[in-house]
């Protein structure tokens, strides 16, 4: 029987073998780490790990995903509000509530976290973009949406990187100003 997400004990297990899988990649790659070794280093059974992911992978696929949902909301959310706002929650969310953020750099097959975000952002947005800004060509216009996304996801990139030394509000400000205003397409 399989546990509610909720139970303590459940959400503690998680934790753990996050911890694990954290500290076991810092010595090697996601594909050289076993289920026995994540399991010890979380001090779990096998059976147990089982219970929750497939294998490895599965696991960091699952961690990765659940923050991918969350990007998604808060891009859903602030959609029709300035992007300044988009911004503050973004990097409040990823500073407060992620908890290994560098798991989001690990690629999983060819694409990173960050691109298969960045891909996602512009295929679910761009139908939604290209009618508040009909005057830009079609060709101008993916250009323009890829720079804007990747230059975004660049500077979350090198501020987790770097330690996230500075304030989410302070990032927000930050790429607030870096977005290119007298081509606007965005607000």
């Amino acid at each position: 029987m399989i546990k509610d997400k909720t139970d303590r004990r459940v959400l503690r297990t998680e934790r753990r073998l996050e911890d694990a899988l954290v500290s076991l990649l810092q010595t090697k790659p996601i594909q050289q780490i076993s289920v026995r070794e994540l399991s010890e280093a979380a001090n779990i059974t096998r059976a147990t790990f089982y219970t929750h992911y497939r294998d490895p992978l599965d696991m960091l696929r699952h961690l990765q995903d659940k923050t991918v949902e969350q990007i998604i909301e808060i891009i859903n959310t602030t959609l029709n509000v300035h992007t300044s706002e988009f911004f503050i929650q973004l990097f409040r969310y990823i500073a407060n509530d992620v908890r290994h953020p560098n798991l989001l750099f690990i690629p999983i097959g060819e694409d990173s976290t960050f691109q298969r975000i960045g891909f996602m952002i512009i295929e679910q947005h761009m139908m939604t973009w290209t009618r508040l800004h009909q005057n830009a060509s079609t060709v101008e216009y993916e250009y323009y949406c890829t720079y804007i996304v990747f230059g975004c996801i660049s500077i979350l990139y090198r501020w987790i990187s770097t330690g996230m030394k500075e304030t989410p509000e302070t990032m927000a400000k930050m790429a607030q100003t870096f977005i290119p205003t007298g081509k606007l397409f965005v607000r």
